[in-house]
């Protein structure tokens, strides 16, 4: 049976995307230091999975890139002192970056830039609770979960300070995410950039699946790079 897709007229990437992707490699290449900043509870894999895919798009370097994870943080403050001491060690702290926060990473970034610890230009977040997580209605083993809900002080906190903080912020989503939910992937007051999910055994696990999805990575890439992209704002997600 042929999967219901939902199409995003304002994300559009085909039928040239294949002609799209096969260019992308070429040209100028991103030019600004890019941290990589990991999930909740997440080891380092999908941030070195999404580094691995910048590089074939000429959009991340070994040099100029850093993931980091935090797996044994249990609240947001505490994979931010992570991230932090990262960025001191590598002698980061005062350059310029563009950041890719995956799910709670997005949030970890936000909170750095709030405590002054990072010079975040622009910050692009993958499937991040900006507005909470669907999931912490039923489960919240710890407190940094408790943060990630909906109308936490953490979050009302960080969208005080927003304006001024980030240079420029950009929000992707996946549909079906039953975890964060497409909706609450960018702040109030804003839309996500979101596409359905193309793949039928990736649709269990589409928050999981965003660092992977080549749609979503190359558009990322082509804004790194300073390229136009496929994706522009327009109607928010018309489902979680």
């Amino acid at each position: 049976m042929a999967l219901t897709f939902i199409d995003n007229p304002d994300f559009r990437v085909a039928p040239e995307a294949a002609a799209t992707l096969a260019r992308v490699g070429e040209g100028e290449r991103a030019a600004r230091r890019l941290l990589i900043l990991s999930g909740y509870h997440s080891p380092a894999v999908p941030g070195l999975t999404l580094a691995r895919l910048l590089r074939r798009f000429n959009a991340a370097f070994a040099d100029r890139t850093l993931v980091v994870s935090y797996p044994f943080a249990t609240t947001v403050e505490a994979a931010a002192d992570v991230a932090a001491a990262a960025l001191r060690r590598g002698g980061w702290a005062d350059e310029p970056l563009d950041v890719a926060g995956i799910s709670m990473g997005g949030i970890v970034a936000r909170h750095l830039a709030a405590r002054g610890e990072a010079r975040i230009e622009r910050l692009f977040t993958l499937a991040s609770p900006h507005r909470g997580a669907l999931i912490t209605r039923h489960v919240r083993p710890d407190a940094g979960a408790i943060q990630l809900s909906p109308g936490s002080t953490l979050l009302a906190g960080l969208d005080a300070s927003l304006p001024g903080s980030i240079g420029e912020l950009t929000c992707y989503a996946l549909l079906r995410d039953w975890m964060v939910g497409a909706t609450n992937t960018a702040p109030p007051g804003t839309t996500p950039l979101w596409l359905d999910v193309d793949r039928w055994y990736a649709r269990p696990i589409s928050h999981f699946s965003i660092t992977s999805d080549r749609r979503i990575v190359a558009d990322l890439a082509l804004r790194l790079r300073g390229l136009t992209p496929w994706s522009r704002i327009g109607a928010p997600p018309p489902r979680d």
